[in-house]
């Protein structure tokens, strides 16, 4: 099932009376949806997005909302200080859509998911728009997400909270400082595809031991999701809970010893670290 399939969350939440422009709507932009769904009216949503597959999708999905190809084709230059812009474009596109976006609401409430691009960039490209950068991920599609939510410095108390009370219907929310969110993103953001990787590298083990394909997947799914959540709501480290499962001589101590004897902290320690890096450059090709 794709993240276009996905049906709204059933649990409906307080509605806003804001309009909304979403810029983008592939895999950055398309789960934001659903969320938007849920707590606004669908003749309050727009989406722009120059690829006709994705305005195809969301056309399919989603056929009461209004597409365009260009932010130069969205005719409507109305939005005001209660409305919001969703910036879900690529960090180097943004600078291409400045002037469209201030034609179209200069004094909108703009949220941006673009890595690398700051806040203090954001604010001086949108001079009379308020500014905040979020970074949700992939699993808010399942209300299982964690969205990151940095603001700018003329964003309001209100309009953070406001925001925060929309993106909880994909998961968790955290406000950070927005110092933190290149590191925060490296593990949040691209975390999805970690945990992916973890899982079809135990599913392929189970494999090669001779399981089933199906069943491997099954069990890799169900332990790690298990696992998360054990760590979420007991007052337990990860390092206690993995002792906990080893017993001297047993299985699980000897598999562990191999995962350390390959370098598995090193490995992520240094995935974070190259995600990082590549905020920073992007960062410098925005600026």
């Amino acid at each position: 099932m794709s993240f276009w399939e996905q049906e709204m969350f059933g649990e409906e939440s307080e509605r806003y009376d804001s309009r909304v422009l979403l810029v983008g709507a592939g895999q950055m932009g398309a789960p934001f949806l659903p969320v938007l769904f849920d707590s606004f009216e669908s003749d309050t949503i727009s989406v722009v997005d120059p690829n006709p597959e994705m305005r195809d999708k969301v056309n399919d999905t989603y056929p009461q909302l209004p597409l365009n190809s260009s932010l130069s084709q969205f005719e409507d230059n109305s939005f005001g200080p209660q409305d919001w812009i969703i910036l879900a474009v690529k960090p180097t596109v943004i600078p291409e859509i400045v002037d469209e976006v201030n034609r179209i609401g200069s004094q909108t409430l703009i949220l941006s998911i673009a890595v690398g691009v700051s806040a203090a960039q954001l604010e001086e490209w949108f001079p009379f728009a308020r500014v905040i950068r979020l970074m949700p991920n992939l699993a808010m599609l399942f209300e299982e997400g964690t969205t990151l939510i940095a603001p700018g410095t003329r964003v309001t108390t209100e309009e953070v909270e406001a925001v925060a009370h929309v993106m909880e219907a994909g998961g968790a929310v955290l406000i950070i400082d927005e110092k933190n969110i290149d590191v925060a993103t490296a593990i949040s953001g691209s975390g999805p595809a970690y945990c992916a990787l973890v899982i079809e590298a135990l599913e392929k083990a189970g494999v090669a031991e001779g399981l089933d394909k199906e069943l491997a997947h099954a069990i890799a799914c169900s332990t790690i999701g298990g696992t998360a959540r054990m760590l979420e709501y007991l007052d337990h480290e990860p390092r206690e809970l993995a002792d906990a499962v080893q017993s001297p001589g047993g299985t699980t101590e000897c598999a562990v010893a191999v995962l350390e004897e390959r370098g598995l902290e090193a490995m992520f320690r240094d995935a974070v670290r190259a995600a990082v890096e590549r905020a920073t450059e992007l960062r410098g090709d925005t600026s």
